[in-house]
């Protein structure tokens, strides 16, 4: 399955950290969310082999420009950045689940790749 992260950026890089009510399912989609979660872990990388690479695709679109300061040589900016890849385990046969074909799941039990950040 292919996942986007979005990251907000104003002056300091933000994560949007998301949260879902998810309410009442179909039993085929909790078995599907067992399934796929049943023995994830989100400290092992999504790749069925350990010398798979996880590919990281990542995007910035700038908003607007908040402040140019040319003296002091600095700029605030606002605007989104896009973290794409893709989860090996994240996989499943929408046949076999009522034909599900998408299922929303909450950030903080997938494996999300470390970002950091440097203004040299």
């Amino acid at each position: 399955m292919f996942f986007s992260r979005k990251v907000l950026f104003d002056a300091a890089v933000v994560l949007l950290l998301t949260s879902a009510d998810f309410g009442a399912c179909s039993p085929e989609m909790h078995a599907l969310h067992e399934r796929l979660l049943g023995n994830y872990s989100v400290y092992v990388r999504p790749v069925m082999t350990e010398k798979d690479v996880v590919h990281i695709n990542v995007s910035m679109s700038l908003l607007f420009v908040m402040d140019l300061d040319l003296k002091a040589q600095t700029l605030k900016s606002s605007g989104f950045m896009d973290i794409m890849w893709v989860d090996q385990y994240m996989v499943w046969r929408p046949e076999d689940y009522a034909n599900i074909t998408t299922i929303l799941l909450p950030q903080s039990r997938l494996w999300l790749p470390d970002l950091v950040f440097s203004n040299e």
